[in-house]
């Protein structure tokens, strides 16, 4: 009885998740204003519109949008209805991952329904019409690929992952260190390949190979000259008339961390599935808080895998981390979304590091037992007495 009464009450929540969407639909900003008229474009020119270059999106979005024009809701309605399929389908990955280091009881459930409560997720989907959600389900895919010896997997997950958003590719040192145990690097070619399966399609309709290639990097060329966008990090520390000095430093020292983590996790053999877990999160956390340019967005990814690795090891450091991040970000997304500042982004930017540097000192310390079990064995081991011949 007290099993079934868990599933009624999961399924109520499910219900609820569903009401709080509902509530969020009308909310409406300039980034939902710029998917509308996409929208608009889709609808007038149905299948022919994948010829034009009218969203600086990669193509799978559009593949979507497409879909959603095909049914009987107005624009808002639809276009906010897709951002609740992406949050179902990156709360699959949240489960599964959990899964994987949960597999007894009702933990992995309980954390799939509590990502569709997280203020992060409700926020950028719903709310703000971002589809962030929808890279990171398969970024979580591909975490749980990896944790599973899975290579080939691991990196078509990838793929999708980055034909989405190449926000993705912030998870790719993951993958780096899991090619030494785990994952093979010749298996990256599915990754490659998966890209370009989901990203030519348009070519096949008549759109040039070349606007295709060209969306990432202009979306790069975007916050050209801007040093920071909203985004609790580190040179939210630094004016913006900073930028042409210490640009070429902060990708030295983004790649500089990587690198930094990649050697530790080598030389102190980081491959179990904890230690994955938590270099996954820090890494997701590091990159974008030393990357200069960066959108407060760039950080959702980090705050869902904080989220997974407080239901897969339920510590007070772990939840802690999980919940400050949740507060972090939510607060960052005020001066787009809310045209206001709760908390002054020096403040937030501070505990943004606090949590990189809880995340580092746990990392650090995660295989501490192994490492002092033996010498504690050795320490604590009786003599061995030797025995004498008797001699006759």
């Amino acid at each position: 009885s007290s099993k079934w009464a868990i599933y009624v009450c999961m399924g109520f929540l499910i219900l609820l998740s569903l009401l709080v969407r509902k509530g969020l639909i009308n909310f409406q900003n300039g980034d939902l204003q710029l998917f509308g008229n996409w929208y608009s474009f889709v609808k007038l020119h149905g299948l022919h519109s994948f010829k034009y270059a009218y969203s600086n999106y990669n193509p799978p979005y559009t593949y979507f949008l497409y879909l959603v024009t095909l049914l009987p809701l107005s624009k808002i309605v639809a276009l906010k209805s897709l951002m609740f399929l992406f949050d179902i389908i990156m709360v699959v990955g949240i489960y599964f991952v959990v899964k994987v280091f949960r597999p007894d009881g009702n933990t992995a459930l309980t954390a799939a329904i509590t990502g569709m409560f997280l203020p992060i997720v409700l926020v950028t989907g719903v709310m703000w019409g971002q589809f962030d959600q929808f890279y990171v389900a398969f970024v979580l895919f591909s975490l749980y690929a990896g944790l599973n010896n899975k290579s080939k997997w691991a990196w078509i997950w990838f793929g999708v992952a980055i034909a989405i958003k190449f926000q993705a590719i912030f998870f790719f040192p993951v993958l780096i260190i899991m090619m030494f145990r785990r994952i093979h690097w010749y298996d990256a070619i599915w990754a490659v390949a998966t890209f370009l399966v989901l990203s030519l399609p348009p070519v096949f309709a008549g759109r040039p190979l070349s606007s295709i290639l060209n969306i990432y990097p202009a979306q790069a060329n975007l916050a050209n000259g801007i040093l920071n966008l909203n985004a609790p990090n580190i040179w939210q520390w630094f004016p913006n008339s900073s930028f042409p000095f210490v640009y070429h430093l902060a990708i030295g020292l983004a790649v500089s961390a990587c690198l930094f983590i990649f050697i530790y996790a080598l030389q102190h053999k980081k491959f179990s599935k904890k230690e994955l877990l938590i270099c996954a999160s820090l890494v997701l956390y590091v990159v974008p808080f030393l990357l200069p340019e960066m959108h407060e967005r760039y950080f959702f990814p980090a705050g869902i895998v904080s989220m997974v690795l407080a239901f897969a090891y339920p510590s007070l450091v772990y939840v802690s981390i999980a919940v400050l991040a949740q507060v972090v970000i939510l607060f960052s997304y005020g001066p787009f979304l809310f045209n206001s500042i709760a908390l002054p982004f020096p403040i937030l930017t501070s505990l943004m590091l606090l949590i990189i540097c809880l995340l580092a000192g746990q990392y650090v310390l995660s295989n501490r037992n192994e490492i002092t079990r033996p010498i504690i064995r050795a320490a604590t081991a009786e003599p061995k007495t030797t025995s004498r011949r008797s001699v006759s």
